[in-house]
């Protein structure tokens, strides 16, 4: 199976991911019943062979690396990672627990349940500063929302993917799902993550239409999910909702926020609402970017539906990014949604984080040229803890990407120091942009691996 583009085996069985969608001699069945069964498939990509965890979502079956073992792969393998100490995740080793059958037990930092009456819990904003590299015993929104797009193996980009990334549609058709198969094996102590997470979207598309049946089946996982949330007794269920910012606006009493596919809006108090806009100003600076071109997505929409994409094609272009929000509601007396706790995450058209605007434009510049990379998340650790802003995989060895955006501030400038002393003291090489000193970024390092054929 050498040269291959994932190659993997289960007993005396070879096959690729192409084998799997097409369900290739019953292979779905076979892979569901070794889950079943607690064996897991080998990927191919080198020896020692590493072990991947099969992932079922109804007759939907994936396959993903084991958490935080993504290092074990070879460089040019999709499912490989660095090491879990080059980004928050190593930070969370008593709050993540993994189950032998696969699943992941959170241990989170809020109550899914509070009393009634009682007054909203404060925000979990991005740590923008501090030193504390203690490992964590429990899990924040923002650190849950990261978790799962590194698991959902989000956070990189290769051309060779087979989920493609590529702009608005593809929420609802590959990231909303790949992050519902990861809930899908996701546990809060005793309770499923399906019965308090919902992931907004629309129903996924064919190259039709939108069936009846889809859109019943999300009406209904909808109104599951608004029951969950009615008052039992003294107690006043909480949920969890993730999806696409649309906007956050001023309202009478605070804030509102609009997720792209929810009908409802959710609200929060003017505390709440100054809390967001200080905490993640990236994110704020991304959605004033995509105000001005919402009008163009709306016109480029409708020619589609006449059977012209090329507005569609010119809107794919230039799409600035995407906010990427999570939130945990409760509902309200006068039914309404409230917010009280939440966490945003900027990322590119593609859906790869960033933290900065001008993370965002290297993202964009990577992706055009066909790079393969990966993001370290941060999870909720302090930005004084050195990690890489990009990591190129297509390149010899890992190449650290740093963009040095911040100006006169002491504190970033001996972090930069320190991680320039670290990356050299460890012969890591290092690809640096300092945009107040250049408006154009340096060339990227060449790829090593040009051809598709030679990705694992």
């Amino acid at each position: 199976m050498t040269g291959s583009i994932h190659s993997y085996r289960l007993g005396s069985i070879d096959f690729t991911l192409q084998d799997i969608k097409t369900d290739k001699d019953g292979l779905r069945a076979r892979l569901i019943k070794a889950k079943e069964d607690q064996r897991y498939p080998l990927c191919l990509c080198h020896t020692p062979y590493p072990s991947v965890v099969i992932v079922q979502a109804g007759q939907d079956v994936h396959l993903r690396g084991f958490p935080n073992l993504g290092h074990l792969h070879k460089l040019n393998c999709d499912h490989y990672r660095p090491d879990p100490s080059k980004s928050g995740a190593g930070q969370y080793e008593k709050a993540i627990q993994i189950k032998p059958n696969g699943y992941v037990d959170y241990k989170l930092s809020f109550p899914l349940s509070i009393k009634v009456g009682e007054s909203a819990s404060e925000d979990e904003p991005r740590a923008r500063s501090g030193t504390d590299t203690k490992k964590r015993g429990v899990i924040g929104l923002l650190g849950l929302l990261h978790d799962w797009w590194a698991r959902a193996e989000l956070d990189h980009y290769s051309p060779a993917l087979v989920i493609r990334r590529q702009w608005d549609l593809d929420w609802d058709n590959d990231v909303a799902p790949a992050l519902a198969q990861e809930i899908a094996t996701t546990a809060f102590g005793s309770r499923s993550a399906e019965q308090v997470v919902y992931i907004a979207h629309r129903p996924r598309k064919s190259k039709s239409t939108i069936s009846d049946d889809q859109s019943r089946e999300k009406e209904n996982l909808w109104a599951l999910f608004r029951n969950r949330l009615a008052t039992k007794s003294e107690e006043q269920p909480q949920g969890i909702i993730v999806g696409r910012v649309d906007s956050i606006n001023d309202a009478r009493f605070g804030g509102r926020i609009k997720v792209v596919g929810l009908k409802d809006n959710l609200w929060l108090d003017t505390s709440g609402l100054n809390r967001i806009r200080r905490s993640f100003p990236t994110e704020i600076a991304v959605l004033d970017r995509l105000a001005p071109h919402k009008p163009d997505l709306l016109n480029a929409i409708n020619a589609l539906s006449k059977g012209d994409p090329k507005p569609i094609n010119q809107v794919k272009a230039s799409w600035p990014g995407e906010v990427i929000g999570i939130f945990l509601v409760k509902e309200t007396a006068k039914g309404l949604l409230q917010i009280q706790r939440a966490g945003l995450m900027a990322t590119s058209r593609n859906f790869i984080p960033v933290d900065s605007t001008y993370e965002l434009e290297v993202a964009h510049a990577l992706v055009s040229e066909k790079r393969r990379f990966m993001k370290p998340l941060r999870y909720e650790a302090g930005t004084s803890i050195p990690f890489a802003d990009f990591i190129l995989l297509d390149t010899p060895h890992e190449v650290y990407m740093e963009i040095y955006g911040i100006t006169d501030d002491m504190g970033y400038e001996a972090r930069k120091r320190e991680k320039r002393n670290e990356y050299k003291a460890a012969g890591v090489e290092c690809w640096e942009w300092t945009p107040s000193e250049s408006k154009t970024w340096p060339p990227f390092p060449p790829s090593k691996w040009a051809k598709q054929s030679e990705i694992c």
